[in-house]
């Protein structure tokens, strides 16, 4: 509106000034001359048609011209803004007369101003940074040993090591702790005696560093157990027995002992039980433990709830029993157990459970080493999905024709000639028939039954 008051202002100032003409001219003129009126009405009349004419069409014209291109130039710097494409990747930087430089697609882009100088650095989405998680990462390696357990934990630059595995399986074992950097273990747990958990666990204490070995309180005749006990002496290490309750500091994670809380019968129910946390996250690693160790865990106000279940027993149908599944109401479960294992394992009754419970369940018999990893918030692990629910097979009672040349003691870890009277008394859940040779049997931490001395 600025140029049309400007020209409505010019065309009354000209006809002001012709009215003035026109009164003067008449003054000093004299009579009977040419009458200037009829000279300068008209050409006043003319003046101002003109100016309004430039003032309401020429003039909007101009404004509408102007108002667009400002608008184009206006859509073409929100465009740069906003980030999408108004030129080709070869002509960014050059629009508006604003510098770049080529760069590839997401990545992020500086943007000079020509007018001012100042420089914007423009970041695609995926480059926002997300807010810091205030743990470091924690990963739990459940290491496949076949039918047995060894488990290792990484935490802010520490380490620890639940279990080893049989005697056969330390030279994998000291390759994978080696690989992963490891050469001191702040904690080593030795769950309970059974040779499927501490067959290696001698060699570890006699090769790596370790700063606290915990193993529970229980004595037993198991030659690998003995073999732990003289490590342990000969490193110097002091035996730390599991007390409930206490809590211990890995990293950015802390565990808490649940278990054993009794004397038992079963070497299995003496398994050292504990909860792991991490930010958010939790890990129930429950060794051996049976339904008897489980019932005093599910009537304790100790918490048992967990994120991920190691199941106990390399998923025995004896362990896991469903009050405690519903206690501890895992997201995920790891079973470690051997393929085609003697004894069956897991049992169609605990793959059962954990199926009705849409427990995603992972399985080192099906899919080797599995890794879990905890950022706090969430748990991640390297298996795209969980193992199958089919269950191990337990190898049948063979014909007299084929008798087997031994009959084992799962429970006792015993072995019998196929006809000792012993026999009859082992319990059908231990009951073992193999043609292992005696020597083999020996190694893996079995003795020979003192009535036949087979």
């Amino acid at each position: 509106m600025s140029t049309f008051l400007i020209a409505l202002f010019l065309s009354s100032a000209l006809g002001v000034m012709l009215s003035l003409a026109f009164i003067l001219i008449r003054l000093f003129s004299p009579k009977g001359s040419v009458k200037p009126g009829l000279i300068a009405l008209p050409v006043m009349l003319l003046l101002c048609a003109g100016s309004l004419f430039f003032a309401y069409r020429v003039v909007p014209e101009e404004r509408a011209q102007a108002l667009s291109e400002a608008t184009a130039e206006e859509e073409a710097a929100g465009e740069l803004t906003d980030g999408t494409e108004a030129v080709g990747e070869e002509e960014r930087g050059q629009a508006d007369g604003s510098e770049t430089e080529t760069v590839p697609e997401g990545d992020a882009v500086q943007v000079t101003a020509p007018e001012s100088g100042n420089t914007t650095t423009l970041l695609s989405p995926e480059q926002f940074p997300e807010e810091d998680s205030p743990w470091e990462d924690l990963q739990v390696h459940y290491i496949d040993v076949g039918q047995g357990d060894a488990t290792l934990i990484l935490c802010g630059g520490e380490s620890m090591l639940i279990d080893a595995g049989s005697w056969d399986k330390i030279d994998g074992l000291r390759t994978y702790l080696k690989n992963k950097g490891v050469s001191t273990l702040k904690y080593v747990i030795g769950t309970h005696p059974d040779p499927e958990h501490m067959g290696s666990l001698d060699v570890i204490l006699k090769e790596f560093e370790c700063k606290t070995l915990i193993l529970p309180e229980v004595s037993s005749d198991a030659a690998t157990y003995k073999e732990v006990l003289q490590a342990a002496k000969d490193r110097g290490y002091p035996i730390t027995n599991p007390v409930v309750a206490d809590k211990y500091k890995l990293g950015d994670a802390e565990f808490t002992i649940l278990a054993p809380r009794n004397s038992y019968s079963s070497l299995d129910d003496y398994s050292v039980v504990f909860r792991l946390t991490h930010g958010d996250n939790s890990f129930l690693f429950t060794g051996d433990a049976q339904a008897v160790s489980e019932g005093e865990m599910i009537w304790s106000e100790m918490k048992l709830g967990a994120t991920v279940l190691k199941v106990a027993n390399h998923g025995d149908r004896n362990s896991t029993t469903e009050e405690f599944l519903k206690k501890v109401n895992p997201a995920f479960a790891v079973i470690s157990c051997g393929k085609d294992n003697l004894y069956g394992h897991p049992s169609r009754e605990v793959l059962k459970a954990l199926q009705e419970r849409n427990v995603q369940t992972f399985r080192t018999d099906e899919q080797g080493t599995i890794v879990a990893i905890s950022d706090g918030r969430e748990v991640t692990f390297d298996k795209y999905s969980g193992g199958s629910w089919n269950a191990g097979v337990k190898p049948e009672k063979p014909t007299v024709a084929a008798r087997p040349s031994y009959v084992l003691n799962g429970g006792t870890k015993e072995f019998h000639a196929s006809g000792c009277t012993e026999i009859d008394s082992i319990g059908a859940d231990n009951k073992i028939f193999s043609e292992t040779a005696r020597e083999e049997l020996i190694k893996q931490g079995f003795k020979a039954c003192e009535v036949c001395a087979p």
